[in-house]
């Protein structure tokens, strides 16, 4: 998969080194673009999770819109379960 638009150095760096370890493994592992997305996403949950622990139940996700200087700028709320139900909490 070609990058139309050039990364930043420490990101080209970053992901040349993923490419690196991913041919250098046994047996090599595919590129990126060609793991079903299915996959990946499984993959990088389990990952995420070994790092940062299970993720929160979620009750409810809210597409909305925030003014911006531009026009709308599009915002996504995710309300945890187990959370009151004024309590908004930001998620980084």
């Amino acid at each position: 998969m070609e990058c139309t638009v050039p990364l930043e150095p420490e990101a080209q760096a970053y992901v040349d080194q993923m490419a690196a370890q991913a041919a250098a493994a046994d047996p090599p592992r595919p590129p990126l673009d060609q793991i079903p997305l299915s996959v990946f996403r499984e993959t990088l949950n389990r990952l995420l999770e070994s790092l940062d622990g299970p993720a929160e139940p979620v009750a409810r996700v809210e597409d909305r819109e925030i003014p911006g200087p531009g026009g709308p700028i599009p915002v996504r709320v995710h309300r945890a379960a187990n959370a009151a139900r004024e309590t908004l909490q930001p998620i980084a």
